[in-house]
């Protein structure tokens, strides 16, 4: 897939967002839940999305993403300007260009690893080219788990096959809703370990939202944020580092 350039020739962020508002409601009880949000993500990065309950995180990820739409500003996935489009429209935005991983797996308990991998395809009305099923498989370590049905697999195994599905259709951009959340702490290494080596060695582009410091350094890049807004952000993100931002965020109330 081409990366794309701009009119000035630099290259097209996987992700844009600019100045961003989400409101819940109306009148005195409405509910800001992103206030003037921007950022880029760059293609091949892996960014960790995180912050105190209540702060954001998951609405930044649903308007990102076209599952939610956003009050005000302009969100762009590549070139596609997501802001605007209607409901088909955002339906066909993220079936044909964006992927998804969810903490619960949402695996199809009846089809095997292979049938569920090849979901997203099957549902935009195609045929999963065998080649790249297998290959996906081979790349998250899922090859000899393809005949089986998810109860047949521990839970980083569905994870596995969960990244194998979100890659089918080659998206633009992967999101993840604490995918690690369900799973042990060795699990949760290998899965993220994963993730940062598709991003670094195959250029995928990865935005993830979790609450959990061990997660969010795997990223390249983490964003901390508060009441609805970006506060902090961190490049060279270790666990240590990520637990001081955090509990600077909870020591001003944010």
């Amino acid at each position: 897939m081409s990366t794309g350039t701009t009119a000035a020739g630099g290259a097209v962020p996987a992700l844009r967002m600019t100045d961003v508002s989400k409101q819940y409601g109306r009148g005195p009880g409405a509910v800001r839940a992103l206030d003037s949000v921007s950022l880029r993500v760059a293609r091949g990065s892996f960014v960790a999305v995180m912050g105190p309950s209540g702060s954001g995180k998951s609405t930044l990820l649903q308007c990102a993403a076209g599952l939610d739409e956003a009050s005000s500003g302009t969100v762009h996935i590549g070139q596609v300007a997501v802001t605007g489009l209607d409901e088909s429209q955002r339906a066909m935005l993220r079936r044909d260009r964006v992927g998804f991983v969810f903490q619960s797996y949402n695996l199809l308990a009846g089809l095997t690893a292979y049938q569920n991998i090849e979901v997203p395809v099957r549902l935009a009305g195609q045929r999963a080219n065998p080649e790249l099923v297998r290959e996906l498989s081979e790349r998250v370590g899922v090859s000899a788990l393809l005949r089986r049905r998810p109860h047949e697999m521990s839970g980083g195994q569905q994870q596995r096959v969960a990244l194998a599905r979100a890659l089918v259709t080659e998206p633009e951009i992967v999101f993840g809703d604490e995918p690690t959340g369900a799973l042990d702490t060795g699990s949760a290494r290998q899965v993220l370990a994963l993730m940062r080596e598709l991003t670094h060695r195959d250029q995928r582009t990865i935005v993830m939202v979790t609450h959990d410091p061990v997660a969010a350094a795997h990223a390249d890049r983490v964003l901390f944020l508060a009441d609805g807004r970006i506060v902090d952000e961190e490049t060279t993100p270790t666990v240590d580092v990520v637990l001081r931002h955090m509990a600077r965020l909870e020591a001003s109330g944010c």
